[in-house]
């Protein structure tokens, strides 16, 4: 077997640049491949009261995806109604219906925008997010979707 003395120095190299860049970083440790792409570590900012902890970012970044990507067919304000609607023969999920938002998970909401809707078997014509977007940005827009039906329940008047 030949050595490689280089090879051995590399390593050795990128282990201490490893170690420092761990020391004079705030973030901590890297998460794992599996933790990393796990939509249910990414998707558990929602409290059991249904609301959300109060952070702009996710949000912000959510509600960009959804109007570059989303809002052509499940429209602006979220009812299925968007601009493409009208020429689907399976019309797009309205967001804003609680009863039918509120029994999905996070997790099979974001199923659903990174598999497509022949992934969860739904409507074909939804395409497959999973390649386009990040496991980080998708569930910036389950948050971002989950306002919608969110934004009709604290409208509804008390009985």
């Amino acid at each position: 077997m030949m050595r490689y003395p280089g090879k051995t120095m590399a390593i050795g190299l990128l282990s201490v640049f490893a170690v420092l860049c761990y020391l004079f970083t705030d973030s901590g440790p890297i998460p794992s491949r599996a933790e990393a792409s796990s939509p249910e570590s990414k998707v558990s900012a929602r409290k059991p009261g249904g609301s959300f902890e109060a952070d702009p970012y996710p949000i912000r970044v959510g509600e960009e995806l959804y109007l570059k990507y989303c809002h052509v067919c499940h429209g602006e304000s979220g009812e299925g109604n968007g601009f493409n609607a009208y020429i689907l023969e399976t019309q797009p999920r309205n967001f804003t219906d609680s009863i039918y938002m509120d029994a999905l998970t996070d997790s099979r909401l974001a199923e659903a925008v990174s598999e497509g809707g022949r992934g969860v078997n739904k409507s074909v014509l939804m395409p497959a997010w999973g390649n386009t977007f990040s496991p980080l940005e998708i569930s910036y827009l389950v948050r971002y979707i989950r306002q919608y039906s969110q934004t009709i329940l604290s409208k509804k008047p008390a009985k």
